[in-house]
């Protein structure tokens, strides 16, 4: 009995530690929204891993290319979004190149689906970035970005989408 019980636990923790990866290759539609309207159409270009954790936060390692923001499509460039396992439905991103952290480009919040293919996060000057009228106005309604100060305010719970 023991000795089965040592067993489990030592398959639980290596089926907690395995990731399970699917490959993300995608063009997905997006606008770029200045004071409530679309100011500019474009393309993002995603390609990377998507990795599921059993007891961890999913996250997703690739090229994140936004076709209107040339620095997001350099060579090196990466992307990192986490999802949150909280109440709150929100996600973090980042981008990076060897030896560094791009914090210029996007607040470090989005919302983003599981698939990939519905996202928006503010832009550093204040705009946002989605991929349609729908998810910019959740957006919109939870998250607010002062470009000037830096800072994000979160209100209530996103819904899923």
């Amino acid at each position: 009995m023991l000795k089965a019980a040592a067993i489990s636990a030592v398959l639980l923790w290596i089926l907690s530690t395995l990731p399970f990866s699917s490959k993300i290759e995608q063009e997905i539609p997006a606008s770029i929204y200045k004071d409530g309207i679309v100011a500019e159409t474009t393309t993002v270009s995603i390609s990377g891993k998507r990795t599921n954790y059993l007891f961890r936060n999913d996250s997703f390692d690739g090229r994140f290319f936004v076709h209107a923001i040339e620095k997001t499509g350099r060579e090196e460039m990466r992307a990192f979004i986490k999802w949150g396992n909280d109440t709150q439905n929100i996600q973090w991103i980042s981008f990076y190149s060897p030896r560094l952290n791009h914090s210029d480009i996007v607040n470090s919040v989005i919302i983003i689906n599981p698939e990939m293919t519905q996202f928006a996060v503010s832009l550093k000057d204040g705009s946002i970035f989605s991929t349609s009228d729908e998810i910019y106005g959740i957006y919109t309604e939870h998250i607010s970005y002062d470009p000037e100060n830096g800072t994000t305010s979160i209100k209530g719970n996103i819904p899923a989408f």
